[in-house]
Protein backbone atom coordinates (compact mmCIF):
# COMPACT_ATOMS: atom_id res chain seq x y z
CA UNK A 1 0.00 0.00 0.00
CA UNK A 2 2.55 2.54 1.07
CA UNK A 3 5.59 1.06 -0.73
CA UNK A 4 6.74 2.21 -4.14
CA UNK A 5 6.40 -0.07 -7.11
CA UNK A 6 9.71 -1.62 -8.18
CA UNK A 7 9.28 -0.37 -11.76
CA UNK A 8 8.89 3.24 -10.63
CA UNK A 9 11.97 3.00 -8.41
CA UNK A 10 14.02 1.57 -11.29
CA UNK A 11 12.85 4.30 -13.65
CA UNK A 12 13.81 7.04 -11.18
CA UNK A 13 17.17 5.40 -10.48
CA UNK A 14 17.92 5.11 -14.19
CA UNK A 15 16.94 8.76 -14.78
CA UNK A 16 19.24 9.92 -11.98
CA UNK A 17 22.10 7.82 -13.39
CA UNK A 18 21.44 9.22 -16.86
CA UNK A 19 21.62 12.79 -15.53
CA UNK A 20 24.92 12.06 -13.77
CA UNK A 21 26.37 10.47 -16.91
CA UNK A 22 25.33 13.43 -19.09
CA UNK A 23 26.88 15.90 -16.65
CA UNK A 24 30.08 13.81 -16.55
CA UNK A 25 30.26 13.69 -20.37
CA UNK A 26 29.58 17.42 -20.76
CA UNK A 27 32.11 18.52 -18.12
CA UNK A 28 35.03 16.78 -19.86
CA UNK A 29 35.46 19.36 -22.64
CA UNK A 30 35.05 22.19 -20.12
CA UNK A 31 38.04 20.91 -18.16
CA UNK A 32 40.10 20.90 -21.35
CA UNK A 33 38.89 24.41 -22.20
CA UNK A 34 39.82 25.65 -18.71
CA UNK A 35 43.30 24.13 -19.00
CA UNK A 36 43.88 25.77 -22.39
CA UNK A 37 42.58 29.09 -21.05
CA UNK A 38 44.89 28.97 -18.02
CA UNK A 39 47.89 28.01 -20.19
CA UNK A 40 47.16 30.87 -22.58
CA UNK A 41 46.78 33.47 -19.85
CA UNK A 42 49.98 32.37 -18.06
CA UNK A 43 51.89 32.34 -21.35
CA UNK A 44 50.68 35.80 -22.35
CA UNK A 45 51.60 37.17 -18.92
CA UNK A 46 55.10 35.71 -19.34
CA UNK A 47 55.38 37.31 -22.80
CA UNK A 48 54.29 40.72 -21.48
CA UNK A 49 56.79 40.55 -18.61
CA UNK A 50 59.51 39.44 -21.01
CA UNK A 51 58.68 42.29 -23.40
CA UNK A 52 58.83 44.84 -20.55
CA UNK A 53 62.25 43.56 -19.53
CA UNK A 54 63.36 43.34 -23.17
CA UNK A 55 62.59 47.02 -23.73
CA UNK A 56 64.97 48.05 -20.97
CA UNK A 57 67.68 45.49 -21.81
CA UNK A 58 67.52 46.11 -25.59
CA UNK A 59 66.51 42.52 -26.43
CA UNK A 60 64.23 41.56 -29.28
CA UNK A 61 60.62 41.55 -28.18
CA UNK A 62 58.26 38.63 -28.81
CA UNK A 63 55.30 39.50 -30.98
CA UNK A 64 51.88 38.14 -30.15
CA UNK A 65 50.42 36.53 -33.26
CA UNK A 66 48.44 33.42 -34.14
CA UNK A 67 51.43 31.08 -34.04
CA UNK A 68 52.78 32.27 -30.71
CA UNK A 69 49.29 32.22 -29.18
CA UNK A 70 48.80 28.65 -30.40
CA UNK A 71 52.08 27.54 -28.86
CA UNK A 72 51.25 29.35 -25.61
CA UNK A 73 47.74 27.88 -25.51
CA UNK A 74 48.94 24.31 -25.90
CA UNK A 75 52.15 24.43 -23.87
CA UNK A 76 51.76 27.39 -21.51
CA UNK A 77 54.95 28.44 -19.71
CA UNK A 78 57.14 25.75 -21.36
CA UNK A 79 55.87 27.10 -24.69
CA UNK A 80 57.03 30.56 -23.66
CA UNK A 81 60.48 29.16 -22.87
CA UNK A 82 60.53 27.44 -26.26
CA UNK A 83 59.62 30.69 -28.00
CA UNK A 84 62.37 32.57 -26.15
CA UNK A 85 64.93 29.91 -27.09
CA UNK A 86 63.83 29.90 -30.73
CA UNK A 87 63.90 33.73 -30.77
CA UNK A 88 67.46 33.68 -29.35
CA UNK A 89 68.63 31.17 -31.96
CA UNK A 90 67.19 33.07 -34.92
Amino acid sequence: MFGADLGIVLIWASLIMLIFMLVWILLGPLKLFNKILINTVLGIICVFIYNLIANFAKFDIIGINELSLSVLAVLGVPGFVAIVIIKALI
